[in-house]
């Protein structure tokens, strides 16, 4: 059982490092959402959805600032599918990682 211990805390080690890049992500999803309303606005080109889902994937919260705060991809029911699964991973992976001393 220690052995699991030890390997949970390295799968992600909750460190500085680790809530500046996890904040870094956060700030650039929700940047990709208002850069995208702005270019659909302006009719420019505008960011494929594939990178949108995936920033989905990796920083949910930066994702439902951006659906949110922008008003953007709302309509869109595959974008809150994949937000709800991406919440769901981060809670599991969260509680995962910080193991027995959390709970």
């Amino acid at each position: 059982m220690e052995s699991i211990m030890v390997m949970r805390n390295h799968v992600i080690d909750f460190t500085p490092t680790w809530f500046f890049w996890y904040l870094f992500a956060t700030w650039s999803v929700w940047l990709w959402y208002a850069e995208d309303k702005e270019a659909a606005e302006e009719q420019q080109r505008r960011i494929p959805e594939k990178y949108l889902l995936t920033g989905t994937l990796i920083a949910p919260i930066g994702a439902w600032l951006g659906m949110n705060c922008c008003r953007h991809k709302i309509r869109k029911q595959i974008f809150w599918n994949v937000l709800y699964i991406s919440f769901v991973l981060h809670v599991v992976l969260f509680i995962y990682a910080k193991g027995e001393e959390w709970i």
